[in-house]
C-alpha cells in the first residue's frame, strides 16, 4: 500500500500551472524574449518535484512529456512564451492519468487498526501463523471500511 502525498502532488502542479505567469512576468522584466538561466533553473526545479511526485503515482505519459520539455528546454532559443504550453501538455496529462488512479481513504481513528495490525495480531498469529494473511486483511478492510457484496453472509 502507498501513504499518499497527495499535498506534494496538488504543490507539483500547481507549480506548473503557476511557471506561465512567472514567466511571462519574467519576459516583462527582462525585456528579452529567451528564457534565461534564471528562469530556466526555476523550471528545472518545477520539473523535478513534479517528476518526483508523477513517479509516486505512475504517471508515466506526464513524465514522457516531462522528458520532452526538459529537452525542449536546454535549446539556446527556448521562449518564454513556450512555457504556457508546455506546462499545459503536462498538466493536461498528468490529470488524464490521474483520472484513472484510485485512492483509499483511512480515518484518523482507524489508522493504527491498519498499521499497527501486525502488533494487534500478534497473540493469533504466534497461536496459529497460517491465519496471519487472514488476519491482516481482516485489519485492513476494518480501516478501509470495506463492504462485504450481498450474496455474503457473516
Amino acid at each position: 500500500m502507498l501513504k499518499a502525498d497527495i499535498s506534494g502532488l496538488a504543490w507539483a502542479l500547481g507549480s506548473l500551472r503557476a511557471l506561465p505567469k512567472m514567466a511571462t512576468d519574467r519576459e516583462a522584466v527582462t525585456n528579452e524574449l529567451t528564457a534565461d538561466a534564471d528562469m530556466r533553473g526555476v523550471i528545472t526545479g518545477v520539473l523535478e518535484n513534479a517528476k518526483r511526485h508523477f513517479r509516486q503515482y505512475g504517471l508515466l505519459v506526464a513524465m514522457d512529456r516531462i522528458k520532452g520539455f526538459e529537452q525542449t528546454l536546454t535549446i539556446p532559443q527556448y521562449m518564454y512564451r513556450n512555457v504556457a504550453t508546455d506546462c499545459e501538455e503536462v498538466v493536461k496529462c498528468a490529470e488524464s492519468e490521474l483520472s484513472r488512479v484510485y485512492f483509499g481513504y483511512v480515518s484518523s481513528l482507524k489508522q493504527s487498526e491498519l498499521l499497527g495490525a501486525d502488533t494487534g495480531w500478534s497473540v493469533t498469529i504466534v497461536a496459529f501463523p497460517s491465519a496471519r494473511k487472514d488476519a491482516l486483511m481482516a485489519s485492513r478492510c476494518y480501516a478501509l471500511e470495506c463492504m462485504m457484496p450481498p450474496f455474503i453472509t457473516a
